[in-house]
């Protein structure tokens, strides 16, 4: 599966720049597009046999369009590789919104999982019996309620789930065992980047995004106890710290 499969188009800046070309012309450029947007690189291989085969085209006919398409593309004599500039721009726009929207959704759920651990506190008399809700908070002083991260968590969730064919009761379902599993920070982080990233099966996207970051860790872990193990057996006291 592509980095990011949901390629932005954006029509007036397309149109404007290909509106002399052919219908065969825009089928073969726009081919070419989504495949070098799926490659890691975002580039084609500079090769006309496999680019008339990425353009759908026969031999015959990418030598009468070749020249008029690659004319939006720059040749790198180095890695014999062609880029297309808007292209890169678009990749590396998406990267880091990305990157920023997980961060940010970490970044709260980190915040609250603090508050939850020291929202006890520390003296309470035994005949206390005080109860008040944020909802009767925000009635009495006239304030809004604040956002409830769960809640949020859900309605994000279920809006991408179901929006790709998943049951409103399974997608709940879905999203509560990964919370369990995962915790609501991850959960929400792996939700966002699936949104982003445009997936079509974001359940199963998820699902391997979340075995990927665990075989990682029992990879790291299995590495750390090997490299304790082999410290013991030199007879050295110090055991390198966890980084």
């Amino acid at each position: 599966m592509a980095e990011f499969p949901a390629l932005p188009l954006w029509t007036d800046a397309y149109l404007a720049d290909t509106r002399h070309l052919s219908t065969l012309e825009h089928g073969a450029y726009l081919l070419l597009l989504m495949e070098a947007w799926r490659r890691p690189s975002c580039s084609l291989p500079d090769n006309d046999v496999m680019l008339a085969r990425l353009a759908g085209v026969s031999d015959e006919q990418w030598a009468g369009i070749r020249d008029i398409i690659m004319s939006f593309w720059k040749l790198d004599g180095r890695s014999k590789t062609w880029t297309q500039k808007r292209l890169l721009e678009q990749r590396d726009f998406s990267r880091k919104r990305s990157e920023s929207q997980r961060g940010k959704a970490v970044k709260r759920w980190n915040k609250k999982e603090k508050e939850d651990a020291t929202a006890v506190p520390e003296a309470c008399p035994a005949d206390a019996s005080i109860s008040i809700s944020i909802s009767s908070v925000s009635k009495d002083t006239g304030a809004e309620a604040p956002p409830d991260p769960v809640k949020e968590l859900f309605d994000t969730g279920v809006a991408l789930l179901t929006g790709t064919g998943t049951p409103p009761t399974k997608a709940r379902s879905v999203i509560g065992k990964w919370r369990k599993e995962q915790g609501d920070a991850q959960t929400l982080a792996a939700i966002v980047a699936a949104r982003d990233h445009g997936v079509s099966s974001p359940v199963e996207w998820i699902t391997a995004r979340f075995r990927k970051v665990g075989d990682e860790e029992d990879e790291a872990a299995a590495i750390r106890r090997a490299t304790i193990e082999r410290y013991r057996r030199m007879g050295m006291v110090d055991v390198p710290a966890r980084h």
